[in-house]
């Protein structure tokens, strides 16, 4: 059920920026720490983010993808790309207070935080 109104959220969030299909990453804690472990695992978190198109790979890669595809099948609507713009790693005490986490989690040191564009398409059928 908490899964299903975290993806409830992000719909909400995408119709309330009219479509304009940009969110931020931070505003998903689960996610967020989510693809912050993988990119670390791949990439560490020292010195400046510059691996955006791996990110996206990552993005593509994760329930954010497969849940939103689920809601969007309905309409005929499709995620065709994840991209991502001003990556940079946030810090703990900013980012618990800006996101909703699951306590069972444990929250890096480092997160990271980037402004997510998503390309739908119409399913033509």
């Amino acid at each position: 059920m908490q899964r299903q109104l975290k993806i409830f959220h992000w719909f909400i969030y995408l119709l309330v920026l009219q479509m304009k299909k940009k969110c931020n990453l931070k505003i998903n804690g689960d996610l967020a720490i989510e693809v912050t472990e993988q990119y670390t695992k791949r990439f560490g978190m020292k010195g400046t983010i510059t691996q955006y198109r791996e990110l996206e790979k990552i993005l593509a890669e994760s329930r954010l993808n497969s849940d939103l595809d689920q809601l969007l099948e309905p309409y005929s609507l499709f995620i065709d790309r994840i991209s991502v713009e001003e990556v940079y790693a946030a810090n703990k005490k900013s980012f618990l207070s800006e996101s909703k986490v699951d306590t069972t989690i444990k929250v890096p040191k480092n997160i990271l935080n980037c402004f997510i564009y998503l390309d739908l398409k119409k399913d033509i059928e």
